[in-house]
């Protein structure tokens, strides 16, 4: 055989299947995005990039193998690349595709990635890029797919300016994504002759200089159009009817624009439609009803717009439906019988409208049905206690409407995490058992009795708790320390105004949040409310207040006892912000009243809020009037924004203004046998001037 044949052959099985020029600007990418420091670096920077049993890590050949001959994928995906992609692309004529995602890739996009002869697929996705889109965009003459879109943010937008108007020449392009991005709006009427586009999205990608626009007709344009989204945008008109001749459309989303005027009932021909979202807009008048043919829907959202009229009967012909979001419109009247058929949804959403009547008991039959929120509406009747059935249950909120009877059975609902029904006449017993996956308890605003059920104290591993919500029913008894130990997750607890006895545990203090106003406990207060001593120079003694981090508890001063000492009865909790300047500004209101109120009343007379305690005769000051029923506590401080709590033995009301001090004092002041003309009356006008200059020189 002839020796420089076998040369020859040696030298081509050893030859590099990839250029020096391509290799050194593979090279100079690693060192440009902070390759050794990658997530994965196989081999980079070793040898041939291609080479066998060599190749560089993100590299690949035809079939999405790893490369032997040719480079036609580049596919680096979370990976850790940091820093700015270099103009090193022109080499790559054979690469059909080019990936980068989900990294801290920034500056701008380079233009040599246009001019990659090859190229079908460019996808630049979730980076920080800045700058524009470069002109050289439309000389990809066989791109098929562009996906560019930064990071979710409400502030940054990393594309902007104007779409250039050689995008037109991307006539091969069938997927076109430039989601969270800034382009300019409008955009240029060039993009029309994408008639292949099968995808469009632009998702929270367009900056309007006017503010908004009105909605374009382009996509109409687009025959073989599968998907469309048009969403978070400034987009406002009306929606127009020529989207009903996209026949292939399966995806329709255009929410959260500023869309006016009724539904089209041209949507109504889109019978491959699964996904249909229209939320958070400004659409008016009721749903069409040919829109009952969408029979192929899964995702049928329209919430929180402006539609009205009763739920319509045939909706309830739409039985793919996994997800129903109707909710935050005017919708009235009740949930139709028709919807029985709905059983393969996962999702019902119906709050924040005006429906009417008792909650259908066949929803309770809904077999797969994850999340039910009815809230806010005008249901009333039992609450139903087939809910203990619906096993699949994850959420469910049924708060503010006119439901009584008792609450649900929740023992067998293993997988629920959210439970509210709160802001009804729900009367009873709290339920005996709560499930271990429950992560949010809200039973507020009922008339709920009883104590909490010694079966939650009830140690089980796994429970999920961290909010519960009791306040503002007629609860009594003592709230155990257990409840702090069952629940190790638990950091929001609100218990005020029920009738709860006994001291509280000092593991209330590890909570982020929590209230236990108006109630009966003791004043033995939790270890985490420090004492703060304020002496008053009109008294021999000083006045208690317990201050925590990020609340105040007021122990109110009553009358002095047959020790010459302040009697303290009844707890107070308001959350404050300025914990320290809050503190002190209370207790100066606190003792502006005192004062004021001082010097009535004959010797041993007991004070409505006394309790039966009376006031020693021997005592300095025997002759005075014991504290008043009420006591006013400054709750925040923003810019002068002075919210002022009226404390009451039986209530507290939230004042926003100093100039209504007067009417709330006069009104409690009433209630307490008061008459306007008289001297205690004029004493509390009295007392609104004291609080101006007080407020005055709190906040200057």
């Amino acid at each position: 055989m002839n020796l420089g044949f076998v040369f020859c052959l040696v030298g081509m099985a050893f030859a590099s299947s990839v250029s020096e020029e391509q290799r050194n600007g593979l090279v100079a990418f690693y060192h440009s995005l902070d390759g050794p420091n990658w997530d994965v670096k196989t081999n980079w920077l070793v040898g041939d990039p291609c080479g066998p049993g060599n190749q560089w890590f993100g590299l690949y050949g035809s079939n999405n193998a790893p490369c032997t001959d040719e480079i036609t994928s580049i596919s680096l995906v979370e990976n850790g690349l940091r820093g700015t992609i270099p103009d090193i692309f022109a080499p790559f004529n054979a690469t059909k595709s080019v990936v980068f995602s989900n990294d801290d890739i920034l500056g701008q996009i380079p233009d040599s990635l246009f001019t990659m002869e090859s190229l079908k697929i460019l996808e630049l996705s979730y980076l920080k890029l800045d700058g524009t889109l470069p002109t050289t965009i439309g000389t990809s003459s066989a791109l098929e797919s562009l996906r560019i879109s930064g990071q979710e943010s409400n502030v940054v937008k990393y594309i902007t300016g104007t779409m250039p108007t050689t995008m037109g020449n991307l006539t091969n392009l069938r997927i076109l994504d430039l989601g969270k991005t800034g382009i300019t709006a409008p955009l240029p009427s060039e993009i029309s002759y994408l008639t292949r586009l099968e995808y469009l999205t632009f998702y929270k990608a367009l900056y309007f200089p006017n503010g908004s626009a009105p909605f374009p007709d382009f996509p109409c344009s687009f025959s073989e159009l599968t998907s469309l989204v048009i969403s978070y945008s400034s987009y406002s008109s009306s929606i127009p009817n020529c989207l009903g001749n996209l026949s292939k459309l399966e995806v329709l989303k255009l929410e959260d624009n500023k869309l006016e005027g009724i539904l089209p009932t041209d949507i109504g021909n889109l019978v491959s439609l699964s996904i249909l979202g229209l939320s958070g807009n400004s659409l008016v008048g009721t749903i069409p009803r040919n829109w009952e043919t969408l029979t192929s829907l899964s995702v049928y959202d329209l919430s929180v717009n402006s539609l009205s009229g009763i739920l319509p009967a045939g909706l309830g012909r739409l039985v793919s439906l996994q997800s129903l979001s109707l909710n935050n419109n005017n919708f009235s009247g009740p949930i139709p019988l028709e919807w029985r058929s709905l059983n393969s949804l996962l999702s019902m959403f119906l709050g924040s409208n005006r429906l009417q009547g008792r909650i259908p008991l066949f929803l309770c039959e809904y077999e797969v049905l994850q999340e039910l929120y009815l809230q806010d509406n005008l249901f009333e009747g039992p609450c139903p206690s087939c809910i203990e059935n619906m096993t699949n249950l994850r959420y469910i909120s049924l708060s503010d409407n006119a439901l009584g009877g008792s609450l649900p059975v929740l023992e067998n609902l293993t997988l629920l995490k959210r439970a509210s029904f709160g802001g009804n006449s729900i009367n009873g017993s709290l339920p005996e058992v709560l499930p271990s996956s429950l992560e949010q308890f809200l039973v507020d605003n009922n008339r709920l009795t009883g104590t909490i059920p010694s079966s939650w104290m009830k140690k089980v591993n796994g429970h999920a708790l961290y909010s519960i919500g009791l306040n503002n029913n007629s609860l009594e008894g003592t709230v155990s320390a257990e409840i702090f130990e069952v629940y190790p997750s638990l950091v929001f607890l609100y218990l005020n105004n029920n009738n709860f006895t006994g001291p509280i545990s000092d593991k209330i203090c590890d909570l982020i949040s929590f209230t236990l106003a108006e109630n009966l406990l003791s004043c033995s207060l939790p270890s985490c409310c420090s004492y703060v001593e304020i002496c008053d120079p009109l008294l021999s003694n000083s006045v208690s207040l317990r201050c925590c981090s990020d609340f105040c508890v007021l122990l109110e001063p009553v009358h002095l006892d047959t020790e010459g000492e302040w009697k303290l009865v009844g707890v107070g909790v308001f959350s404050f912000g300025a914990v320290f300047l809050l503190c002190m500004f209370s207790v100066t209101l606190a003792l502006a009243l005192v004062r004021l109120w001082t010097g009535y009343g004959e010797p041993g007379e007991v004070s409505a809020s006394s309790r039966g305690t009376v006031v020693p005769p021997s005592h300095p000051h025997a002759g005075a009037r014991p504290c008043p029923p009420f006591l006013l506590l400054v709750g925040s401080i923003a810019e002068k924004d002075i919210v002022i709590h009226l404390r009451t033995l039986h209530s507290i009301v939230a004042v926003r203004k100093i100039e209504d001090v007067t009417a709330v004092l006069e009104t409690r002041g009433k209630a307490y046998g008061l008459d306007a003309g008289s001297v205690e009356a004029v004493e509390l006008r009295e007392v609104e001037w004291r609080l101006r200059e007080i407020i005055v020189e709190a906040v200057g």
